[in-house]
């Protein structure tokens, strides 16, 4: 995800401090959070791990979830209540794991899934969440979803944004069907390598974007959320999720500045690309999902599953949306990317 992930913001809603006469070596569950009051994430301190750069256990030049487990105690002493994951779905890893390849299995890079389920119970004895981060916006080209889509498979033919070219010069057909950017520069289309069709990728070439508009994406991404949550994991960091839906008639997309000679992302205002009313419909019916977990009708639901949005939507207004809007409830928790940009020196505590 580029420049969207250099920064990692530690979520802490309701400030949990150690003192420096306390020991926190024990895996034993916390005893200094208060109990029965409010959700978990509530109080919690979140640490962000992107295991790739944590720990090395076998020596291949890449951190993986033996590696976290080894480094598990240093976790602890630091005194977070939960750990957020970063990606480690199958991938290619052409863009840092979020281009997955299967939503339901562990790259060999990090372990196993064997691996993976003995994380969730070692936090568990130590009384630490795990949340993961998911981003639903795209797949790898290499997912088998697109690879069937582009072999004209009917049944997936519909999974992803699939478009003519638009003829723009005469005995062109090959233009993009529309003025729309990758946020990783150039075109947001590029051709299928079968066919004539171009198909949408708002991040990179090889993370093509799935079809919301389609009931069966819909049913397909909410059954891999269950996936992992019925596993253990006890909340989802969805991440990209204002650029879930685009405008559904194509249409090109406003210059900020019409005198600039050339199409780029950062002059393009990104009114039918970015924070469309149908990825916040979207992430309320998420919600729904979410909240299916912590009621009593629910068999063994002992945790409130966490729901974060993060989406680096263009202004404040757009981001408190993600909370919900009306009588229909979003995110526990919607990242604030505005204070990555506006906050400065010149502003106070």
């Amino acid at each position: 995800m580029g420049l969207f992930r250099v920064v990692v913001i530690g979520i802490v809603l309701e400030g949990v401090c150690l003192t420096s006469g306390e020991s926190t070596t024990s895996i034993l569950p916390r005893q200094d959070l208060p109990t029965g009051v409010g959700n978990w994430w509530e109080s919690a301190v979140l640490y962000q791990v992107l295991p790739r750069s944590f720990r090395d256990s076998d020596g291949d030049g890449n951190g993986d979830l033996r590696g976290l487990l080894e480094r598990f105690d240093h976790l602890i002493e630091l005194g977070v209540t939960g750990i957020c994951l970063g990606p480690v779905f199958r991938s290619p890893m052409r863009d840092g794991g979020y281009d997955v390849s299967d939503f339901r299995d562990i790259d060999p890079m990090y372990g196993s899934m064997t691996d993976f389920e003995e994380l969730l119970q070692r936090a568990k004895a130590a009384g630490m969440k795990v949340v993961l981060d998911f981003v639903p916006n795209h797949t790898s080209e290499q997912h088998e979803w697109f690879q069937n889509s582009v072999r004209k498979n009917e049944a997936y033919r519909d999974y992803y944004i699939l478009r003519e070219g638009a003829v723009r010069v005469e005995n062109n057909d090959g233009a993009p069907p529309n003025n729309w950017q990758s946020l990783y520069h150039g075109p947001a289309w590029s051709k299928n390598v079968r066919g004539t069709e171009f198909y949408l990728h708002q991040f990179g070439v090889t993370e093509p974007d799935l079809n919301y508009r389609n009931a069966k994406v819909r049913q397909e991404m909410e059954d891999v959320m269950r996936f992992w949550l019925d596993r253990g994991v006890d909340g989802l960091r969805l991440m990209q999720v204002n650029h879930l839906y685009e405008d559904a008639q194509f249409r090109d997309e406003p210059f900020i500045e019409p005198t600039q000679a050339t199409i780029s992302y950062e002059n393009l205002d990104h009114i039918h690309t970015r924070d469309l009313p149908e990825n916040y419909l979207l992430a309320f019916d998420w919600r729904s999902l979410f909240d299916e977990y912590g009621s009593a009708e629910v068999v063994g639901a002992t945790d409130r599953k966490l729901m974060i949005t993060s989406a680096y939507s263009g202004s404040l207004e757009n981001s408190m949306k993600w909370f919900g809007i009306g009588n229909r409830v979003g995110a526990h928790i919607a990242q604030n990317f505005g204070l990555l940009r506006e906050i400065s020196s010149k502003f106070r505590a």
